[in-house]
């Protein structure tokens, strides 16, 4: 039986020493695209995702494996569903409406390297000290329009956490909640018409 690249099916550990964690996407035909090669170690590039046939995007990597569902944008954290809502003047806005296709999908890395003098910038060899994935999308719910952007943060020595930035088309009082199983983590904030507002939030 041909093996499927899913995230329910894949062995969610790095195929090279280097990188502990790599990103994935998995496609609506149960293939995919790893950044390196599970069998291969052979690279690919991101720019070569086909960003229309996506299901799900994420990291996999010592054992684990984190992922949003690009339909909604409602994540998946080491098996913990993870939700964004928004409640102003008791009407609830849920941003992870499944009907919202995502295509704007995004990783990146952060990576530092000791200089020392004499030492040939060849002969350096970064580190990497923090893993990024999230996605950018625009959503309207009940006549608001919402812009999000989520971002999985995976940095060395700190919690694993959420870096959200949110902005809407008016002015709004609001309660932000982050949405696990069935909690739901409140944090009182303002929205000013299309300006930008930012939440870090430690994923429990």
């Amino acid at each position: 039986m041909e093996k499927k690249l899913t995230f329910n099916e894949v062995n969610c550990f790095s195929p090279i020493n280097t990188q502990p964690f790599i990103w994935m996407a998995e496609y609506f035909s149960e293939d995919g695209l790893t950044e390196f090669d599970l069998e291969t170690k052979k690279e690919n590039n991101f720019s070569d995702i086909q960003k229309d046939k996506l299901r799900k995007f994420g990291l996999i990597g010592q054992g684990s494996k984190l992922f949003f569902n690009c339909n909604g944008g409602a994540f998946s954290i080491v098996g913990k569903s993870y939700s964004i809502e928004v409640e102003c003047d008791g009407k609830l806005y849920r941003l992870n409406d499944s009907s919202n296709y995502i295509t704007d999908v995004i990783t990146y890395k952060r990576a530092e390297a000791n200089v020392s003098y004499g030492v040939k910038s060849a002969e350096l060899r970064p580190n990497i000290t923090g893993y990024f994935f999230g996605y950018k999308t625009k959503v309207e719910v009940n006549g608001v329009k919402f812009n999000l952007k989520p971002i999985v943060s995976m940095v060395a020595e700190k919690p694993l956490y959420l870096d959200l930035s949110l902005s809407a088309d008016r002015d709004m009082k609001i309660t932000l909640y982050i949405c696990k199983s069935d909690k739901r983590f409140p944090y009182e904030m303002e929205l000013k018409k299309n300006k930008t507002s930012r939440v870090h939030w430690n994923f429990l």
